[in-house]
């Protein structure tokens, strides 16, 4: 995977190392690509905790991110109170409340604007970073461009790997990358040239 504008991943925040039953069962996130080559990106997470109560919530380490970044979280069933803390490449952000636990299958939506998309001609989103302590199921991605996308292509692995994913264009200026299975530690990367 390329080193472009990353998305790095995340887990679960106290309670020790993933156990066998949490994981990611799905992963969508849509990036919105502006004429400065920033992107609006939207994330649905759908964490499966199990049946653990000793988690909070979740870490979402993002490069490029500064702690002045208006980052959005919400969650229809979880606490989703927010800390934003500086890491060397970027922010982590804490998804939850220390005072209560979850447990089960939590649904996490994620806002934020992302820099350094686009440069010059060239498109690299790593959409689905590889910090990522647990294995997720099903990952979709979208990348909208105001520009038709050349050379499109989906890598999927640890970073560094050329392994391909599927990638299709829905229409010019929009595609859709999709892997399933990915295991702790591999992300999601789409590239290409503007058209």
């Amino acid at each position: 995977m390329a080193a472009g504008a990353a998305v790095v991943g995340a887990t679960a925040f106290a309670g020790g190392v993933a156990g066998n039953t949490e994981r990611v069962t799905r992963y969508w996130s849509v990036a919105q690509v502006g004429a400065d080559g920033s992107a609006d990106v939207t994330e649905m997470i759908d964490y499966e905790f199990g049946p653990s109560f000793d988690k909070h919530g979740i870490y979402r380490d993002v490069p490029g991110l500064d702690t002045e970044t208006p980052i959005t979280v919400s969650s229809p069933g979880a606490p989703d109170d927010v800390l934003v803390t500086p890491e060397a490449d970027g922010v982590r952000i804490r998804i939850g409340d220390p005072g209560e636990t979850v447990s089960g299958r939590q649904r996490y939506r994620i806002d934020y604007p992302l820099p350094g998309v686009r440069r010059d001609d060239t498109v690299d989103w790593d959409a689905v970073g590889t910090r990522w302590k647990v294995g997720i199921d099903d990952a979709e991605v979208h990348l909208v461009t105001p520009f038709a996308l050349d050379d499109a292509r989906c890598l999927q692995g640890r970073i560094g790997s050329s392994t391909g994913c599927e990638i299709r264009e829905v229409e010019p200026g929009h595609v859709v990358a999709t892997a399933d299975g990915l295991a702790a530690g591999e992300g999601l990367s789409i590239e290409g040239t503007v058209g």
